[in-house]
């Protein structure tokens, strides 16, 4: 759940800060209206992993209904040796 600050409390940074936690950002809001969201780098850091997980996932999704599909052993060709 997102927690809603005014901006005017970054005056107060340290204990807006402490409110960050993993899966609660923190919304920093003007003349009453989000406008900013601050966390941790940590969730940061996955989400934007996530984004580009979800991106490459729908890059898959759209080739394989534009090309034709290989099967299990036309994958795995090549890669196993012959010993």
């Amino acid at each position: 759940m997102t927690t809603l600050i005014p901006v005017t409390e970054l005056r107060q940074y340290r204990s807006v800060l402490q409110k960050c936690q993993p899966g609660t950002p923190v919304c920093l809001t003007e003349n009453g209206r989000e406008a900013y969201v601050v966390q941790r780098a940590e969730e940061f850091e996955r989400q934007q992993a996530a984004l580009r997980l979800l991106a490459e996932l729908s890059t898959g999704m759209e080739s394989a209904q534009h090309e034709p599909l290989l099967t299990v052993a036309q994958a795995f060709e090549g890669l196993v040796g012959d010993g």
